[in-house]
């Protein structure tokens, strides 16, 4: 019994090292060394590779989002969306999600991401990392629909 025992402890252990290996390797992005890099984005500066980063997926984002199909779907207003993905540490991306009230919404978010470049993937403390991007943009919508304000497209 007492070999069962600890052979369940050490077997335990071994698989919350890995798995704490595994996390170890996700790092915000406001903290890694160096930021991945998004095609296009040159420089030395760590801010100002940020800063190109985040603006580049802004912009790819606001200009691949459908904005105007939301217009006869929402109700009147600003509706916020938040994306998140991981850059993984050979550039490629996963864990793609968007949290919104609007799965419609949440849908066009989705495919937006999906499309997005392969980066150069991050370092810090000279090791490759993955990196957790996160970022929020809003889909205004001035006429709008009245009535319900729920979405259940």
């Amino acid at each position: 019994m007492r070999y069962l025992l600890l052979s369940l402890v050490c077997i335990c252990t071994f698989f919350s090292q890995n798995t704490h290996a595994q996390i170890k390797k996700d790092i915000s992005f406001t903290i890694v060394d160096t930021p991945p890099r998004y095609p296009g984005c040159k420089g030395a500066n760590v801010n100002f590779l940020k800063e190109c980063f985040r603006n580049k997926v802004e912009d790819f984002i606001t200009g691949n989002f459908d904005f105007e199909k939301f217009e006869a779907l929402l109700p009147k207003g600003n509706h916020r969306v938040f994306v998140q993905f991981r850059i993984l540490e050979d550039g490629t991306y996963d864990q793609l999600s968007a949290r919104t009230p609007y799965t419609s919404i949440e849908k066009e978010a989705l495919q937006v991401l999906s499309k997005l470049p392969r980066f150069k993937g991050a370092m810090h403390k000279d090791e490759p990392r993955n990196t957790l991007f996160a970022t929020a943009f809003t889909v205004v919508v001035n006429e709008g629909i009245t009535g319900k304000e729920d979405d259940n497209n």
